[in-house]
């Protein structure tokens, strides 16, 4: 499969030139830059560990790692944020 076919089927977010791959992992590092530093840990653990089990299991981490998250202050301030309507400033860096 190509990197263009992967993109038209969804499984990949965008295509760039070998070129630009370091300006684009850049700018993609900075969309991360800011977000909640336990949400992402708990999606880089889900991604590294979901491919290694069944769809089940996997679904069943995620509603865990939820769950988990939705009890965070981190969550509470994403919610006033938002209300505020003003940028989230997100703890435990």
């Amino acid at each position: 499969m190509t990197a263009q076919e992967a993109y038209q089927f969804g499984l990949v977010n965008k295509v760039t030139a070998v070129s630009s791959l370091m300006e684009e992992v850049k700018m993609m590092a900075e969309k991360v830059t800011g977000k909640p530093a336990l949400a992402l840990k708990m999606v880089k653990h889900l991604v590294n560990t979901g491919t290694n089990v069944d769809l089940k299991s996997a679904l069943l981490m995620e509603a865990q790692a939820m769950g988990c998250l939705f009890t965070t202050k981190d969550k509470e301030e994403g919610i006033r944020a938002f209300l505020q309507k003003r940028q989230p400033a997100f703890g435990g860096r």
